[in-house]
């Protein structure tokens, strides 16, 4: 199974399905601009001023652990995310801007 179907699906189809048509992509790699550390067991993935932009929503998606987080980035195009990570992960980023790509809206039914 794709570990990207385990994913929350607001997630998998707001922000993955389509990121490849998004205008602004692919972000600068990390030796650019975006800026990686570690912190304990999470990698902090963080742009500067234009890394994205200005009120994006930024995905960061972890191949080996299939874990992913979304964040939001200020009126500058700076973001921060804490994506669980450990040496050597390598982690996907994209971007999403106002309704383009168009996403696709499900919601979650009362327990039964």
């Amino acid at each position: 199974m794709n570990p990207r179907a385990i994913l929350p699906l607001a997630f998998v189809l707001g922000s993955l399905a389509n990121g490849c048509n998004s205008p602004t992509l692919p972000l600068p790699p990390p030796s650019d601009s975006v800026q990686v550390v570690r912190s304990g067991d999470f990698a902090i993935v963080s742009g500067p001023q234009n890394a994205v932009e200005p009120y994006a929503l930024v995905t960061g998606y972890n191949e080996r652990t299939g874990s992913g987080v979304v964040g939001t980035a200020n009126a500058d195009g700076v973001f921060s995310l804490q994506i669980p990570a450990l040496p050597g992960d390598t982690i996907e980023l994209w971007q999403r801007v106002g309704n383009s790509p168009p996403a696709i809206v499900v919601t979650v039914p009362q327990a039964q």
